[in-house]
């Protein structure tokens, strides 16, 4: 046998196929490993399946009278399960409803195929699509079981798979927009991660000089606006970068630090001349623009300082046109997405294939100082914002 080559690619990938016939079915996958020959793998385990190890199962799939999908495969043979389907009036359905190859005048056959009937509104492609659906989700469970790292191998896989879709839809924007022809969109335009788009800025602010930090692990915290986003990468020994463990995209950036201090200012403000919704959205965007980066310590008040002299109401802290918070409240409002960075770190370096060594955290939240007062010990870069 001809040995196979390296898979010259520059990422993991898993290709699956599926072997679809009239009577049985079955799967096959191959995990590509950069600069590792491929080896190609059978799935041998469906549920019900009598035999141990059996790489096939019948290609026979059975629907109930709404259509919905009642068993396929070796549970549709299951000796239990045709009792059911004969109570029950269930439709079968099969591979051998496909469409036939046209018919030569010149051959005359007796023996014609008559395929049983299927329930309202079923079409071929839809017992096609039920049945690869399925022995997708039985490829699925049977590469996360089939090792350790299975659920996280297959965790960055679908990752990517994701990544993909959006970035179709982006490309195609782009055709739309005329920034590129639709002939050449795929050549043309090109997707970077924000995690890759990082990893890089890290690089080139010089975070790692003169350190063994990418030989083992590094995470990436993108601590912006909307999104903390984790990632964790090694170098390889061609130079190149990979991810060790799968990503990470929270809803914990800056603006929720906001809106858990508007939340708070409603109550306090509540029944006083500043409980308006005019008042209120300007003493927010004041604390978002400014006071928020300002806060360092749970023991030091913050003042938001949105309006005049002449603008007090001591019930609710405000003198001088200066509202007063109370720095232990400010605290209560970053928590949770301090939390939350803990938290994914913690997570990354448990999935990681590699120790994790290093923390770097960039975007606009990093510029608070109280993250990195004694909250979290991490490398900011030069520049992060």
């Amino acid at each position: 046998m001809t040995a196979r080559k390296p898979y010259n690619g520059s990422r993991r990938k898993l290709v699956i196929a599926f072997d679809i016939g009239t009577t049985y079915s079955g799967v096959s996958f191959s995990i590509l490993d950069p600069g590792i020959p491929p080896v190609i793998q059978g799935v041998h385990k469906f549920p019900a399946q009598q035999e141990v190890g059996g790489a096939k199962i019948p290609s026979v799939i059975y629907y109930d009278n709404e259509g919905n999908v009642r068993a396929i495969g070796a549970e549709a043979v299951d000796n239990a399960f045709q009792d059911e389907t004969e109570d029950e009036g269930y439709y079968q359905g099969g591979m051998v409803q496909a469409p036939s190859p046209p018919e030569d005048p010149a051959r005359k056959s007796s023996h014609r195929c008559r395929h049983p009937p299927l329930p309202a509104g079923k079409r071929v492609v839809d017992v096609f699509a039920d049945f690869m659906r399925y022995l997708f989700q039985c490829t699925k469970e049977y590469i996360i079981n089939m090792s350790p790292t299975g659920l996280l191998f297959w965790s960055s896989i679908e990752e990517q798979y994701r990544l993909r879709a959006q970035q179709a839809i982006m490309r195609q924007a782009a055709v739309l927009g005329g920034l590129v022809d639709d002939e050449n969109a795929q050549e043309r335009v090109q997707f970077v991660t924000e995690g890759e788009a990082s990893l890089h800025y890290c690089i080139a602010k010089g975070a790692f000089n003169g350190s063994q930090t990418l030989k083992k692990g590094v995470v990436i915290v993108d601590a912006g606006g909307g999104t903390i986003d984790l990632s964790a990468y090694r170098k390889q020994p061609s130079g190149g970068y990979e991810e060790i463990a799968p990503t990470q995209c929270h809803l914990q950036g800056s603006i929720f630090v906001t809106r858990r201090c508007r939340v708070h200012i409603e109550k306090v403000l509540e029944g006083t001349r500043f409980g308006n919704p005019d008042d209120l959205s300007h003493i927010t965007d004041t604390f978002d623009k400014s006071t928020k980066m300002s806060f360092r310590s749970a023991t030091t008040s913050l003042f938001i300082r949105f309006g005049s002299v002449r603008d007090r109401e001591p019930r609710a802290g405000i003198s001088n046109g200066r509202m007063k918070l109370d720095g232990a409240v400010v605290e209560r409002f970053f928590e949770p997405s301090l939390s939350t960075i803990v938290e994914g770190v913690r997570a990354q370096m448990r999935d990681a294939t590699t120790p994790i060594t290093t923390v770097v955290i960039v975007g606009g939240f990093s510029a608070n100082e109280w993250l990195f007062s004694d909250q979290v010990t991490v490398c900011r870069p030069d520049g992060f914002v």
